[in-house]
């Protein structure tokens, strides 16, 4: 808060490690705006955590960064119910509407 960070670009990996430190010591960010976060696996429940730590947060996972900076990007709002139980029953990870 000292900086007043609004926005957070990170790896799934680091996000994790955020989410369970905010989870630990029971805090949120509502300071942050918007997160991007790709570079690896992006996981729903990965997303859900993050949203109740950071509950003014625009969550977006983002396809593609380390290949040719993004390729697509899905924002977390634009998940159906019909998504998260595909995801959660192996269908795969959603990557989201291709940049253009």
């Amino acid at each position: 808060s000292t900086n007043r960070v609004n926005r957070l670009l990170a790896a799934p990996a680091f996000c994790q490690q955020l989410a369970d430190q905010l989870a630990a010591t029971n805090q949120t960010l509502p300071g942050i705006r918007h997160l991007y976060t790709g570079g690896g696996p992006v996981f729903p429940s990965l997303l859900a955590k993050l949203a109740h730590h950071l509950p003014n947060a625009n969550l977006v996972a983002v396809y593609g960064p380390t290949e040719a900076e993004p390729i697509a990007q899905m924002a977390m709002a634009a998940f159906t119910e019909a998504d998260w139980l595909a995801t959660q029953g192996g269908k795969g990870l959603l990557a989201g509407q291709p940049i253009k």
